[in-house]
């Protein structure tokens, strides 16, 4: 047999091969596209759903001097039921138990909603409001079930590409006809590639910001509402009255500094975001951070111990509030119950270093290195306590890196967590 021939049989068998192998790499990107698609379905039906429950909440809320709108009640749980039991979501076996978990005890609230009396008290009110949080936090688990995975998607299109270019290296020897095709085929790979990232990032920066922002104005939210509720209450004294207006007002300026804040992220992010700096007193600084947070954490003032040094930080003061909010947030979280966290602050140079400390499980050794990253969790919250979304200590770890410091985290195993970070001590002039 010629050489010429012999070779150009070894180059039809390599490229019927890898003909063959991106055959089955195409199968697995369909099923991957697949899976990727259903979970997309579930977190819309998990999105609807959950915004169906808040309106059913706020009218629960409300029905303490507005009547229970209880047709619309009904209604809203038909919807709840279909968002999230549509058998077409095809729920995987694993999170099949939770789905109907969750359906169980929306219709639990639902139920308990409906057996409110025509005029019910706060604390009736509030106890169904309690089982909506439960279905509410139950909802997060399951969101976090689902996410999208945008690298198993991408990888699979990068095998695609690379399994496309090399059989164009193979071909073309055997004509430029055979070199066009693959240029076809890796500009369709690439454009698809693109597409898909561009579909499933959004898809999952949306889910997840939107957990994000409940995560953050679910507590000042409850506590508005509270206080509206308390206002409408027929012999409340004048000095109450005060004291709930000016809770309220309280609370309405920390919700809108959280707001401000959410929207500030992508600048953060893109480096952008302009520092309103001016010099405050630390000490001064967390007292206001407490008194706002006392609002809707009771008791958060008793839980905080430690000391701060008396020293003047040249800082944008509602975005410091925003990073140590976050940092107490995180440690009454994962702390046992009426424990203390820890707050102390001392001058080291030209910078005060702030550690928050708490007496909680610690953090494994494997995952300490990547608690600051986008998306990345402490671990799994005790029970009762809510999930987090894996971006509060993202956003701080931008912020601090905002006014030039350092955040770091220290922990051992069974012996709790200390997060610590740098601020610019003002000069004096």
């Amino acid at each position: 047999m010629p050489k010429r021939v012999l070779i150009f049989v070894i180059i039809m068998i390599a490229i019927v091969v890898l003909t063959g192998a991106d055959y089955v790499v195409e199968n697995r990107h369909r099923r991957v596209t697949e899976d990727e698609a259903r979970a997309m379905r579930i977190l819309q039906a998990a999105s609807d759903a959950t915004n169906t429950l808040e309106r059913q909440r706020q009218r629960v809320t409300a029905s303490v001097y507005v009547p229970l709108p209880r047709e619309a009640i009904r209604v809203w749980t038909a919807q709840f039921q279909r968002h999230l039991g549509d058998p077409e979501l095809a729920v995987p076996p694993e999170g099949r138990d939770l789905q109907w978990r969750i359906l169980a005890e929306q219709r639990a609230f639902s139920e308990a909603a409906l057996d409110l009396p025509p005029s019910p008290t706060v604390a009736q009110v509030a106890a169904v409001g309690d089982r909506a949080d439960n279905v509410a936090e139950l909802l997060s688990a399951f969101r976090s079930q689902h996410r999208v995975n945008l690298s198993a998607l991408l990888a699979t299109e990068s095998t695609q590409r690379a399994l496309s270019l090399l059989i164009l290296m193979l071909a073309d020897g055997a004509g430029l006809v055979a070199i066009l095709a693959g240029l076809v085929l890796l500009a369709r790979l690439g454009k698809r590639e693109a597409e898909a990232q561009a579909r499933q990032a959004n898809e999952q920066l949306r889910a997840e910001f939107v957990a994000f922002a409940a995560h953050e104005l679910r507590s000042p939210a409850s506590a508005i509402k509270m206080g509206a509720s308390l206002l409408h209450q027929p012999n409340l004294d004048s000095e109450t009255r005060r004291q709930v207006v000016e809770s309220i007002s309280r609370t309405a300026d920390a919700m809108s500094r959280v707001v401000l804040n959410l929207l500030d992220l992508g600048r953060i992010e893109a480096g952008k975001l302009r520092l309103q700096r001016r010099v405050v007193s630390l000490p001064e600084l967390v007292e206001e951070l407490l008194a706002e947070v006392q609002t809707y954490h009771p008791g958060m003032d008793r839980r905080v111990c430690g000391e701060l040094a008396r020293v003047r930080v040249n800082v944008d003061p509602d975005l410091v509030k925003l990073v140590i909010s976050n940092l107490l947030d995180n440690a009454i979280k994962y702390s046992p119950l009426g424990s203390s966290v820890y707050v102390t602050g001392e001058v080291e140079q030209d910078n005060v270093v702030m550690r928050v400390r708490d007496s909680g499980p610690g953090i494994v050794p494997e995952l300490l290195p990547r608690i600051f990253d986008q998306w990345v969790t402490t671990g799994d919250a005790p029970q009762g306590a809510r999930h987090g979304t894996g971006l509060g200590l993202y956003m701080a770890r931008l912020l601090v890196e905002a006014h030039g410091g350092t955040i770091w985290a220290e922990s051992t195993p069974g012996q709790g967590a200390t997060i610590s970070f740098t601020l610019p001590v003002a000069q004096e002039s």
